[in-house]
């Protein structure tokens, strides 16, 4: 997940000003915590578009609305949905998903009605239909 953004924050994209040196690894963790919130909303709504409107509310709104807000240019590495600042909230979204996963049986729900009588098959794995309704195990 957070690799995926380690070309745009080298050349500068998301936390101009900071070395890149420094930058990469806040893009990383930072990618990391949210990718793993959002991933819950997928697997809890079984809806592959709850985790897109999940991340485009990031990207086209809080972003934005962070520059806004203050009404000046505020850092982006130690303020915004980005920064360092949000590592405690989403660290412990993170953690709170786990008890949540673990009351459940685990999250894996079978998305776009695939598969034979729910999502566990008798087998404990859960399955995942992928986009030609065609049903594929998988272990977390």
């Amino acid at each position: 997940m957070g690799a995926w953004h380690v070309p745009m924050t080298a050349l500068g994209g998301s936390y101009p000003g900071h070395p890149v040196l420094l930058g990469i690894p806040v893009a990383v963790v930072t990618a990391m915590l949210l990718g793993t919130v959002i991933a819950a909303v997928r697997l809890a709504t079984g809806s592959v578009w709850a985790a897109v409107a999940a991340h485009v509310s990031l990207n086209e709104f809080a972003l934005p609305l962070t520059r806004r807000v203050s009404g000046a240019l505020v850092d982006p590495l130690l303020a915004g949905p980005l920064s360092v600042a949000t590592w405690p909230a989403s660290a412990l979204a993170v953690v709170g998903v786990w008890p949540a996963y673990r009351r459940r049986g685990g999250l894996g729900v079978v998305a776009g009605g695939g598969g034979e009588g729910g999502g566990e098959g008798g087998s404990g794995v859960p399955e995942v239909s992928g986009v030609s309704g065609v049903s594929k195990r998988f272990s977390p």
